[in-house]
C-alpha cells in the first residue's frame, strides 16, 4: 500500500530530524501519522492536529512539513472514497 509506505518513510524522517526541537511536537505527529496507517486499515476516520501544527509554527520551506501535509491530503482522498 502507497499511503502506508508513505507514511513509514515520514515516521522515519520524522525520529531523525534535528531540526525539530520540541520533543513533544515530534511524538504528536509521529502517533498521529502512524494513527492515520491504522485508520485506514480500520476504515475509521481521524482527524489529526499536526497539518494545523504545521502549517502555523513550522518553516514555510521545511521539507519534511510539505510531506507531512501531502501524505494528509493523500490520506483525506483515501478515506473520502
Amino acid at each position: 500500500m502507497i499511503f502506508k509506505e508513505k507514511a513509514n518513510d515520514i515516521i522515519s524522517k520524522l525520529k531523525v530530524s534535528s531540526k525539530q526541537n520540541h520533543v513533544m511536537l515530534l511524538n504528536l505527529v509521529v502517533s498521529e501519522v502512524s494513527l492515520l496507517v491504522k485508520s485506514l486499515e480500520t476504515k475509521e476516520e481521524f482527524s489529526p492536529s499536526f497539518p494545523k501544527v504545521i502549517v502555523d509554527s513550522w518553516d514555510f520551506d521545511d521539507d519534511l512539513g510539505s510531506e507531512l501535509l501531502e501524505l494528509y491530503q493523500l490520506y483525506k482522498r483515501i478515506i473520502s472514497k
